[in-house]
């Protein structure tokens, strides 16, 4: 009779913890969750309006009576603008319409780990004509959809998606929609008249700071992560944190100010082609050890 000899010692451990890590539920933390199928099944769509050639100057398009003319709206995908296609294996979003509008997670999200791979196509229409191909992931969203000044997307806070080679902006930069802010360490760059993301900057109130670039050569996929832990979060790319954000907040008309740390997640469609992959996310309870530095008490 053959008998399987059972190891002994440290190689006993090695196995029981090899097994171990096989079983359900074992896995080393926690599970990530897909948002990406050839159904975008995760999604809805809300789109506006096709971007008029001199941009919407924060008025909303008229129509032949002179009225303002309705959005197009929830889950109608006019012009094909959000479509998705097969790279061997992989499920890839392509967003690419002159409709401003964006997707939106039908769930919304606390404390959580967003990752997604990003390539930056080559066409664009009106304003963004001739100009680095512009997205954003608005993160945090919450509110009724168009009530930014290009009518096309809720409230939340942007992570930018931009190609390189501009100085627009980065992969990465931080902005406010609609009325929302935060406070981000960060040092003045006069020749750019901006602000730049550092964490040994002062700590500074508003929307608009900017990150460094770190995003692939033209033509691969750059990922971009988005950590968010109650008010803060962290924007990460290829591996590099970029954005350190605190105090995440609504103002409100009368002044009024409320923290935001939940939402739904929302990727722009403004008038240019980009491709997105590899879509997912899993729950936090806290920022990665690496990351607590960005949050000096």
């Amino acid at each position: 009779m053959n008998f399987t000899r059972i190891p002994r010692g440290p190689l006993a451990l090695l196995c029981a913890l090899l097994a171990l890590s096989a079983l359900p539920g074992c896995s080393r933390g926690p599970r990530w969750t897909n948002l990406l199928d050839e159904d975008l099944s995760a999604w809805r769509i809300w789109q506006s309006y096709a971007t008029p050639e001199e941009g919407f100057q924060g008025r909303l398009p008229l129509g032949e009576d002179g009225n303002p003319l309705p959005a197009i709206g929830y889950d109608k995908n006019e012009g094909d603008a959000f479509s998705t296609l097969k790279e061997g294996k992989d499920v890839v979003l392509r967003i690419c319409s002159p409709i401003y509008g964006a997707l939106m997670t039908r769930e919304s999200f606390e404390n959580y780990e967003f990752r997604m791979k990003v390539r930056y196509g080559k066409q664009a229409w009106g304003v963004r004509a001739g100009k680095a191909i512009d997205s954003g992931l608005i993160y945090n969203s919450f509110g009724e959809p168009g009530t930014n000044h290009l009518f096309s997307w809720k409230r939340g806070f942007e992570c930018q998606l931009m190609a390189s080679g501009t100085a627009e902006g980065n992969t990465g930069d931080f902005w406010g929609t609609s009325g929302t802010r935060a406070d981000v360490r960060a040092t003045r760059n006069e020749e750019l008249r901006a602000w730049f993301f550092d964490p040994a900057g002062e700590l500074r109130a508003g929307s608009g700071f900017r990150a460094a670039d770190n995003n692939s050569p033209d033509g691969e996929w750059t990922e971009v992560a988005v950590y968010c832990i109650g008010d803060k979060s962290l924007h990460v790319v290829n591996g590099q944190v970029v954005m350190a954000v605190e105090n995440m907040r609504f103002r409100d008309q009368d002044g009024s100010e409320t923290p935001i740390t939940r939402g739904q997640i929302q990727l722009q469609c403004e008038a240019g082609e980009l491709y997105v992959k590899d879509i997912r996310i899993r729950p936090l309870a806290a920022f990665p050890d690496e990351f607590l530095n960005y949050f000096p008490e």
